[in-house]
């Protein structure tokens, strides 16, 4: 079977255009429930590029680069807060006229798929969240913190870097991510296509932590 190629759109919020990509099957895509999917820190929609084609056999399924990731805004104000990054994903919605969405959020997407079904429950159907608890453990922290500001002398070796941190995992698998998630440098190197310095306030926001404690136990959707 052919692989679902997704349709990639841009979406006008108040605070900047958010990139998105979508896939259905081609009929009117009102026909289907919309599936709302959220990536991680240091990733992009493209996360999702392996599971969405498969998800569309019976959803509307829509992933967006979170503001700060991909090809999203940047935050002029380096405001990562989650709910900052909530506020997104209702203007996202209502942009796309909306209403209501089954939602996957991984990782910090998770994070944020908490507060958004916690302060939106009518907008939120059911919630799925992946690899995630609202307090961080402190060897992952150090990991990822320190990963921030890698860069590598060409993309192909920063693929071969990359795939040898995660060798289960294909090379090919790789470059199709990191592609969306890298960028070439002034001076030639390459390096995360994201707002590193903003993001790094992520591990120091309040919200992110303790808070999001709270908003869980809000939640009024089925949570698997």
């Amino acid at each position: 079977m052919q692989k679902l190629v997704a349709l990639e759109r841009y979406v006008t919020i108040p605070n900047g255009k958010v990139f998105y990509q979508e896939w259905n099957k081609g009929e009117k895509i009102s026909q289907r429930p919309p599936l709302l999917l959220l990536h991680g820190m240091m990733q992009t929609s493209h996360t999702w590029d392996d599971f969405a084609p498969y998800a569309a056999s019976n959803y509307r399924v829509i992933a967006m680069d979170q503001r700060g990731h991909g090809k999203t805004f940047a935050s002029p104000n380096k405001d990562y807060s989650t709910s900052a990054m909530t506020q997104d994903i209702k203007q996202v919605l209502d942009e796309l006229k909306v209403p209501q969405v089954d939602l996957i959020g991984f990782s910090m997407g998770a994070g944020n798929s908490i507060s958004f079904s916690a302060r939106f429950p009518e907008m939120v159907r059911s919630l799925v969240l992946v690899d995630f608890a609202p307090t961080i453990n402190p060897e992952g922290k150090a990991k990822l913190a320190a990963s921030f500001n890698l860069s590598w002398p060409s993309f192909e070796e920063a693929v071969d870097a990359i795939w040898k941190a995660n060798p289960k995992r294909t090379r090919e698998n790789i470059k199709s991510r990191v592609l969306h998630s890298l960028a070439e440098k002034k001076d030639g190197t390459w390096g995360w296509r994201f707002d590193l310095e903003g993001l790094q306030s992520k591990f120091t926001d309040p919200e992110s932590r303790e808070e999001l404690w709270g908003l869980a136990s809000q939640i009024k959707c089925p949570v698997y």
